[in-house]
């Protein structure tokens, strides 16, 4: 608890670039593992990741960007301020829709379903509605358990 302490605890922007560190020297580890080991494919060497073209590694700094983005304004919207922190649902709601978003983001922006059938598609779909609604009623149920 004394983590979320505002006189102890690291504040949000800390927090962020803590964690953004842990990424930056974690990637050299996982990325040399999985070109090494991959799931799936033959080993990649580090010179085919050199090559890539310009615009892929621009995709995936836009992409960090707007993760970091995002996660900046979930340390600062879960920052313990008293009386103006959201309260009720929203207190609940907010932090957890990121798998929404992020699931929109993909199926609307990058196309991720493109080549998937009607039924990828649908079910897709129903994976969004469900987990609103899971959001939503576990939000309310929050609210009325007061």
């Amino acid at each position: 608890m004394r983590a979320q302490d505002p006189e102890d605890g690291v504040g949000p922007y800390s927090l962020l670039f803590l964690f953004a560190l842990g990424v930056v020297v974690s990637t050299f580890i996982f990325n040399l593992f999985f070109m090494n080991l991959p799931v799936e494919g033959d080993p990649v060497e580090i010179t085919d990741y050199i090559r890539t073209p310009i615009k892929n590694h621009m995709f995936g700094a836009l992409s960090g960007a707007m993760w970091g983005i995002g996660a900046v304004a979930a340390f600062v919207a879960n920052t313990p301020k008293g009386d103006v922190h959201p309260t009720g649902p929203a207190s609940l709601l907010l932090p957890q829709a990121a798998p929404i978003l992020a699931a929109l983001w993909g199926w609307l922006i990058w196309k991720e379903f493109k080549a998937g059938d009607i039924r990828v598609k649908a079910f897709a779909g129903l994976m969004l509605v469900f987990f609103a609604g899971g959001l939503t009623l576990f939000s309310l149920a929050a609210m009325t358990a007061k």
